[in-house]
């Protein structure tokens, strides 16, 4: 069942109703406008029950940009979110990782470009993690695994009212992103253990990480967003 977080259900059980499939996804993103998320935004913030659910279920990723959850399923863990950077970011390099689940990502401002790798005998060395968000525990947890090769495949830069769709397992990384850049994704199930891969050794933080910011920052968050998505529909 999804469970949706503002009062302006329409959008987020619509979203949430397709995250299994690509092409469904991939349609409902291309018809959703600046002005429909805009208005979720607006009537989450006047609902104080939604706006701390939400804020419960956000966090700060490590990689720099603000993970925003809008609605989610309770039974296969799917889900629609929010990504914010406020500040630019070239990501050179930011990890490179796969996910736990399919997805299908639109740029509603701003933009940004998404490399893609390969494993290959002749690539590059990177140290690999398993990664994986323990739900019961509220926080991500990971495992060392040695030393693999990686080659880069493409660069692709999606821009504002473009999109992009990756299954769980492909790597890559984001690069490029412009300031004040906002996406909205459409997640399958939670079912696959990500790989993180990075170029040197470090001590790995994922374990510190856990769900959660307050009420007053995402409502800033919001706020924010709901105004850059608004300049964008008075320009065009």
């Amino acid at each position: 069942m999804l469970r949706s977080f503002s009062s302006d259900k329409t959008l987020a059980t619509r979203l949430a109703s397709v995250a299994s499939a690509k092409t469904a996804r991939e349609f409902e993103l291309a018809r959703l406008t600046r002005a429909q998320v805009r208005q979720f935004l607006l009537a989450s913030l006047s609902s104080q029950s939604s706006m701390r659910y939400m804020a419960s279920m956000s966090y700060t990723h490590q990689l720099g940009f603000d993970k925003i959850l809008l609605s989610s399923g309770d039974a296969n863990r799917s889900c629609v979110r929010l990504h914010y950077w406020e500040s630019e970011m070239h990501g050179q390099d930011s990890d490179i990782h796969s996910h736990c689940a399919a997805f299908s990502s639109k740029v509603m401002t701003g933009s940004l470009s998404s490399r893609e790798y390969v494993f290959s005998a002749f690539g590059r060395q990177h140290h690999r993690y398993e990664y994986c968000f323990e739900l019961s525990i509220g926080c991500s947890t990971s495992k060392y695994l040695g030393v693999a090769a990686l080659e880069e495949t493409h660069t692709c830069k999606i821009q504002r009212d473009q999109q992009y769709s990756l299954c769980a397992d492909a790597l890559h990384q984001t690069v490029d992103v412009q300031a004040d850049t906002v996406t909205i994704s459409i997640w399958g199930p939670r079912l696959y253990t990500a790989s993180v891969l990075r170029p040197i050794l470090i001590e790995d933080k994922s374990d510190s990480r856990s769900l959660g910011v307050c009420t007053e920052y995402l409502e800033a968050r919001l706020i924010r967003i709901a105004k850059l998505l608004g300049d964008e529909i008075d320009t065009q």
